[in-house]
Protein backbone atom coordinates (compact mmCIF):
# COMPACT_ATOMS: atom_id res chain seq x y z
CA UNK A 1 0.00 0.00 0.00
CA UNK A 2 2.68 2.24 1.14
CA UNK A 3 4.61 1.77 -2.00
CA UNK A 4 2.03 1.84 -4.66
CA UNK A 5 0.98 5.38 -2.84
CA UNK A 6 4.76 6.55 -3.14
CA UNK A 7 4.77 5.65 -7.25
CA UNK A 8 1.19 7.70 -7.06
CA UNK A 9 2.87 10.53 -5.67
CA UNK A 10 5.74 10.29 -7.88
CA UNK A 11 3.66 9.65 -11.11
CA UNK A 12 1.77 13.16 -10.14
CA UNK A 13 4.61 15.15 -9.50
CA UNK A 14 6.43 14.29 -12.44
CA UNK A 15 2.83 14.87 -13.92
CA UNK A 16 3.01 18.55 -13.00
CA UNK A 17 7.10 18.89 -13.66
CA UNK A 18 6.15 17.71 -17.08
CA UNK A 19 3.11 19.95 -17.68
CA UNK A 20 4.91 23.06 -16.41
CA UNK A 21 8.22 22.26 -18.29
CA UNK A 22 5.79 22.25 -22.19
CA UNK A 23 4.67 25.46 -20.93
CA UNK A 24 7.49 26.93 -20.36
CA UNK A 25 8.58 25.60 -23.61
CA UNK A 26 5.55 27.41 -25.38
CA UNK A 27 5.90 31.07 -23.95
CA UNK A 28 7.95 33.35 -23.34
CA UNK A 29 9.95 32.44 -19.46
CA UNK A 30 11.51 35.94 -19.38
CA UNK A 31 8.55 38.01 -20.42
CA UNK A 32 6.06 35.66 -18.15
CA UNK A 33 8.81 36.24 -15.14
CA UNK A 34 8.99 40.04 -15.52
CA UNK A 35 5.07 39.93 -16.22
CA UNK A 36 4.75 38.98 -12.42
CA UNK A 37 7.42 40.79 -11.29
CA UNK A 38 5.16 44.29 -12.32
CA UNK A 39 2.36 43.40 -10.80
CA UNK A 40 1.22 45.85 -8.27
CA UNK A 41 1.46 45.14 -4.57
CA UNK A 42 -1.52 46.96 -3.75
CA UNK A 43 -4.02 44.82 -6.50
CA UNK A 44 -2.42 41.68 -4.57
CA UNK A 45 -2.97 43.06 -1.20
CA UNK A 46 -6.67 43.16 -2.50
CA UNK A 47 -6.62 40.03 -4.12
CA UNK A 48 -5.37 38.08 -0.47
CA UNK A 49 -8.01 40.01 1.22
CA UNK A 50 -10.65 38.94 -0.93
CA UNK A 51 -9.41 35.33 -1.06
CA UNK A 52 -8.91 34.65 2.79
CA UNK A 53 -12.43 36.07 2.67
CA UNK A 54 -13.86 33.54 0.14
CA UNK A 55 -12.26 30.77 2.68
CA UNK A 56 -13.77 31.98 5.63
CA UNK A 57 -17.16 31.53 3.94
CA UNK A 58 -16.00 28.39 2.47
CA UNK A 59 -15.26 26.88 5.66
CA UNK A 60 -18.92 27.82 6.61
CA UNK A 61 -19.87 25.97 3.98
CA UNK A 62 -18.43 22.62 5.57
CA UNK A 63 -20.12 23.62 8.60
CA UNK A 64 -23.11 24.02 7.22
CA UNK A 65 -22.67 20.37 5.73
CA UNK A 66 -21.23 18.63 9.15
CA UNK A 67 -24.19 19.86 10.53
CA UNK A 68 -26.44 18.13 8.79
CA UNK A 69 -24.83 14.63 10.06
CA UNK A 70 -24.91 16.46 12.49
CA UNK A 71 -22.13 17.46 13.75
CA UNK A 72 -22.09 20.23 16.26
CA UNK A 73 -18.52 22.16 15.47
CA UNK A 74 -18.23 25.49 16.29
CA UNK A 75 -17.71 27.84 14.51
CA UNK A 76 -14.01 28.71 15.63
CA UNK A 77 -12.83 25.17 15.56
CA UNK A 78 -14.11 24.55 12.38
CA UNK A 79 -12.03 27.38 10.86
CA UNK A 80 -8.77 26.38 12.88
CA UNK A 81 -9.35 22.75 11.02
CA UNK A 82 -10.13 24.07 8.09
CA UNK A 83 -6.69 25.84 7.67
CA UNK A 84 -4.97 22.82 9.16
CA UNK A 85 -6.86 20.72 6.23
CA UNK A 86 -5.63 23.81 3.42
CA UNK A 87 -2.27 23.39 4.96
CA UNK A 88 -2.39 19.99 4.06
CA UNK A 89 -3.83 19.97 0.98
CA UNK A 90 -0.52 22.42 -0.01
CA UNK A 91 2.20 21.14 1.37
CA UNK A 92 1.55 17.07 1.54
CA UNK A 93 1.89 15.02 -1.76
CA UNK A 94 -1.16 13.57 -2.64
CA UNK A 95 -4.62 15.60 -3.89
CA UNK A 96 -6.84 14.77 -0.87
CA UNK A 97 -4.32 15.20 2.18
CA UNK A 98 -6.04 17.91 4.14
CA UNK A 99 -10.31 16.24 3.35
CA UNK A 100 -8.71 12.93 4.89
CA UNK A 101 -7.29 14.09 7.86
CA UNK A 102 -10.89 15.94 8.25
CA UNK A 103 -12.59 12.54 7.93
CA UNK A 104 -10.52 11.25 10.27
CA UNK A 105 -10.64 13.67 13.12
CA UNK A 106 -14.02 14.23 12.92
CA UNK A 107 -14.70 10.37 12.94
CA UNK A 108 -12.82 10.22 16.18
CA UNK A 109 -13.56 13.31 17.70
CA UNK A 110 -17.43 13.15 17.06
CA UNK A 111 -18.11 9.27 16.37
CA UNK A 112 -19.27 9.84 13.25
CA UNK A 113 -19.29 7.46 10.63
CA UNK A 114 -16.36 7.72 8.07
CA UNK A 115 -19.19 7.38 5.03
CA UNK A 116 -21.32 10.27 6.35
CA UNK A 117 -18.39 12.35 6.87
CA UNK A 118 -16.37 11.31 3.29
CA UNK A 119 -19.78 12.49 1.68
CA UNK A 120 -20.53 15.65 3.65
CA UNK A 121 -16.72 17.03 2.36
CA UNK A 122 -17.34 15.35 -1.13
CA UNK A 123 -20.48 17.45 -1.28
CA UNK A 124 -18.79 20.43 -0.38
CA UNK A 125 -15.94 19.64 -2.91
CA UNK A 126 -18.96 19.06 -5.30
CA UNK A 127 -20.57 22.17 -4.57
CA UNK A 128 -17.49 24.28 -5.34
CA UNK A 129 -17.20 22.34 -8.94
CA UNK A 130 -20.79 23.07 -9.07
CA UNK A 131 -20.59 26.77 -9.02
CA UNK A 132 -17.98 26.80 -11.22
CA UNK A 133 -19.99 24.56 -13.81
CA UNK A 134 -22.94 27.00 -13.74
CA UNK A 135 -20.28 30.34 -14.09
CA UNK A 136 -18.68 28.30 -16.81
CA UNK A 137 -22.00 27.46 -18.29
CA UNK A 138 -23.50 30.96 -18.65
CA UNK A 139 -20.49 32.46 -19.65
CA UNK A 140 -20.14 29.89 -23.00
CA UNK A 141 -23.49 30.35 -23.64
CA UNK A 142 -23.35 34.70 -23.27
CA UNK A 143 -19.91 35.39 -24.59
CA UNK A 144 -20.47 36.68 -28.22
CA UNK A 145 -18.15 34.74 -30.87
CA UNK A 146 -16.77 32.02 -28.34
CA UNK A 147 -18.44 29.04 -30.78
CA UNK A 148 -16.39 30.53 -33.25
CA UNK A 149 -13.62 30.80 -31.43
CA UNK A 150 -13.27 26.96 -30.55
CA UNK A 151 -14.58 25.96 -34.21
CA UNK A 152 -18.01 25.25 -33.35
CA UNK A 153 -20.88 26.51 -35.40
CA UNK A 154 -22.95 30.00 -34.11
CA UNK A 155 -26.03 28.11 -33.26
CA UNK A 156 -28.86 30.09 -31.47
CA UNK A 157 -30.52 26.86 -30.13
CA UNK A 158 -26.90 26.06 -28.88
CA UNK A 159 -27.06 28.60 -26.52
CA UNK A 160 -30.32 27.21 -24.90
CA UNK A 161 -29.35 23.43 -24.53
CA UNK A 162 -25.83 25.23 -22.65
CA UNK A 163 -28.10 26.92 -20.04
CA UNK A 164 -30.27 24.10 -19.64
CA UNK A 165 -27.19 22.14 -18.08
CA UNK A 166 -27.51 24.48 -15.71
CA UNK A 167 -30.58 23.05 -13.89
CA UNK A 168 -29.92 19.96 -15.12
CA UNK A 169 -26.98 19.70 -12.92
CA UNK A 170 -27.63 21.20 -10.03
CA UNK A 171 -30.49 18.69 -10.39
CA UNK A 172 -27.96 15.82 -10.59
CA UNK A 173 -26.27 17.13 -7.95
CA UNK A 174 -29.42 16.96 -5.57
CA UNK A 175 -30.04 13.75 -6.51
CA UNK A 176 -27.23 12.44 -6.00
CA UNK A 177 -27.06 12.78 -2.21
CA UNK A 178 -30.71 12.25 -1.94
CA UNK A 179 -29.66 8.67 -2.89
CA UNK A 180 -26.50 8.13 -0.62
CA UNK A 181 -27.09 10.44 2.27
CA UNK A 182 -30.86 11.47 2.59
CA UNK A 183 -30.13 14.05 5.60
CA UNK A 184 -27.83 16.15 3.65
CA UNK A 185 -29.79 16.87 0.80
CA UNK A 186 -31.14 19.87 1.64
CA UNK A 187 -27.86 21.26 3.05
CA UNK A 188 -26.13 20.36 -0.26
CA UNK A 189 -28.29 23.01 -2.03
CA UNK A 190 -27.81 25.20 0.91
CA UNK A 191 -23.68 24.48 0.02
CA UNK A 192 -24.25 25.28 -3.06
CA UNK A 193 -25.74 28.88 -2.97
CA UNK A 194 -22.94 29.48 -0.72
CA UNK A 195 -20.42 28.50 -3.60
CA UNK A 196 -21.76 30.72 -5.87
CA UNK A 197 -20.71 33.38 -2.99
CA UNK A 198 -17.47 31.62 -2.61
CA UNK A 199 -16.54 30.90 -6.53
CA UNK A 200 -17.90 34.80 -7.23
CA UNK A 201 -15.09 35.92 -4.68
CA UNK A 202 -12.36 33.83 -6.22
CA UNK A 203 -13.29 35.28 -9.93
CA UNK A 204 -13.16 38.57 -7.73
CA UNK A 205 -9.73 37.70 -6.26
CA UNK A 206 -8.39 36.85 -9.84
CA UNK A 207 -9.89 39.79 -11.33
CA UNK A 208 -7.34 42.00 -8.66
CA UNK A 209 -4.47 39.97 -9.73
CA UNK A 210 -5.33 40.97 -13.28
CA UNK A 211 -5.68 44.40 -12.58
CA UNK A 212 -2.71 44.31 -11.01
CA UNK A 213 -0.97 43.09 -13.71
CA UNK A 214 -2.59 45.50 -15.77
CA UNK A 215 -3.87 42.87 -18.60
CA UNK A 216 -4.19 43.35 -22.49
CA UNK A 217 -7.79 42.11 -23.41
CA UNK A 218 -10.75 41.29 -21.98
CA UNK A 219 -10.86 40.42 -18.17
CA UNK A 220 -14.01 37.85 -18.59
CA UNK A 221 -12.05 36.19 -21.01
CA UNK A 222 -9.17 35.58 -18.47
CA UNK A 223 -11.81 34.85 -15.69
CA UNK A 224 -13.12 32.09 -18.04
CA UNK A 225 -10.30 30.35 -18.92
CA UNK A 226 -9.73 31.06 -14.46
CA UNK A 227 -12.59 28.76 -14.44
CA UNK A 228 -11.99 26.47 -16.91
CA UNK A 229 -8.29 26.30 -14.98
CA UNK A 230 -10.15 25.35 -12.24
CA UNK A 231 -11.92 22.10 -13.47
CA UNK A 232 -8.81 21.35 -14.85
CA UNK A 233 -6.79 21.30 -11.43
CA UNK A 234 -9.83 19.11 -9.33
CA UNK A 235 -8.24 16.22 -12.06
CA UNK A 236 -6.39 13.95 -9.14
CA UNK A 237 -3.38 13.78 -12.09
CA UNK A 238 -1.02 16.55 -10.40
CA UNK A 239 0.23 17.45 -6.76
CA UNK A 240 -2.86 20.17 -6.32
CA UNK A 241 -3.78 20.77 -9.84
CA UNK A 242 -0.12 22.53 -10.40
CA UNK A 243 0.78 22.41 -14.30
CA UNK A 244 -3.09 21.36 -15.47
CA UNK A 245 -4.29 25.11 -14.63
CA UNK A 246 -0.83 26.36 -16.39
CA UNK A 247 -1.63 24.29 -19.45
CA UNK A 248 -5.41 25.15 -19.48
CA UNK A 249 -4.68 28.86 -19.28
CA UNK A 250 -1.95 27.88 -21.94
CA UNK A 251 -3.80 26.67 -24.47
CA UNK A 252 -7.20 28.21 -23.68
CA UNK A 253 -5.22 31.82 -23.99
CA UNK A 254 -4.66 31.43 -27.82
CA UNK A 255 -8.35 30.45 -28.84
CA UNK A 256 -9.54 33.33 -26.98
CA UNK A 257 -6.86 35.76 -28.47
CA UNK A 258 -5.40 36.62 -24.64
CA UNK A 259 -1.64 37.73 -23.66
CA UNK A 260 -0.65 34.37 -22.30
CA UNK A 261 1.97 35.76 -20.60
CA UNK A 262 -0.48 37.38 -18.39
CA UNK A 263 -2.64 34.18 -18.62
CA UNK A 264 0.40 32.22 -16.69
CA UNK A 265 1.02 34.87 -14.88
CA UNK A 266 -2.39 35.18 -13.24
CA UNK A 267 -2.63 30.98 -12.82
CA UNK A 268 0.78 31.38 -10.86
CA UNK A 269 -0.06 34.32 -8.77
CA UNK A 270 -3.62 33.18 -7.81
CA UNK A 271 -1.48 29.89 -6.62
CA UNK A 272 0.78 31.94 -4.81
CA UNK A 273 -1.93 33.73 -3.30
CA UNK A 274 -3.87 30.53 -2.42
CA UNK A 275 -0.35 29.22 -0.85
CA UNK A 276 -0.06 32.50 1.49
CA UNK A 277 -3.60 31.58 2.39
CA UNK A 278 -2.84 28.15 3.73
CA UNK A 279 -0.04 29.21 5.93
CA UNK A 280 -1.68 30.07 9.10
CA UNK A 281 -2.73 26.12 9.39
CA UNK A 282 1.21 25.73 9.83
CA UNK A 283 0.49 26.32 13.36
CA UNK A 284 -2.28 23.99 13.84
CA UNK A 285 0.08 21.32 12.23
CA UNK A 286 2.62 22.15 14.90
CA UNK A 287 -0.26 22.64 18.07
CA UNK A 288 -3.06 20.13 16.97
CA UNK A 289 -4.08 19.96 20.28
CA UNK A 290 -5.29 24.03 19.70
CA UNK A 291 -7.75 23.13 17.66
CA UNK A 292 -10.44 22.28 20.13
CA UNK A 293 -8.22 22.39 23.15
CA UNK A 294 -7.35 18.10 23.07
CA UNK A 295 -4.68 16.27 21.79
CA UNK A 296 -4.90 15.54 18.28
CA UNK A 297 -3.04 13.07 15.86
CA UNK A 298 -2.04 15.06 13.11
CA UNK A 299 0.35 12.47 10.32
CA UNK A 300 3.58 12.83 9.50
CA UNK A 301 2.27 12.03 5.41
CA UNK A 302 -0.68 12.39 3.25
CA UNK A 303 -4.11 11.07 4.78
CA UNK A 304 -5.84 9.58 1.57
CA UNK A 305 -9.50 8.90 1.61
CA UNK A 306 -8.61 5.19 1.31
CA UNK A 307 -6.25 4.67 4.30
CA UNK A 308 -9.13 6.67 6.32
CA UNK A 309 -12.21 3.79 5.39
CA UNK A 310 -9.32 1.44 5.93
CA UNK A 311 -8.04 2.05 9.61
CA UNK A 312 -10.85 4.10 10.83
CA UNK A 313 -13.90 2.34 13.11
Amino acid sequence: MKLNKTLKTLLKTCVSLGALAFVFTKIDFHGTWRTILGVSPWWLIVAIVVYALSQFISSERVRLMLAALPVAISRCVNLRLYWLGMFYNFFLPGGVGGDGYKVFWINRRYGTRVKSAILALLGDRMSGLAAIFVYTIAYAAFRPGLAQSVGMPAVEEFRLWLLLLIPAGIWAYWLFFRFFQRNIASASIKAMGISLVVQGLQMATAAAILQGLDANGSQADYLFLFLLSSIASAVPVTIGGVGAREVAFMIGSRYLHVDPNCAISLSLLFYAVSLLCSLPGIYYSFHSDRVDGKPSPVPNQSVEMTDIIENSD
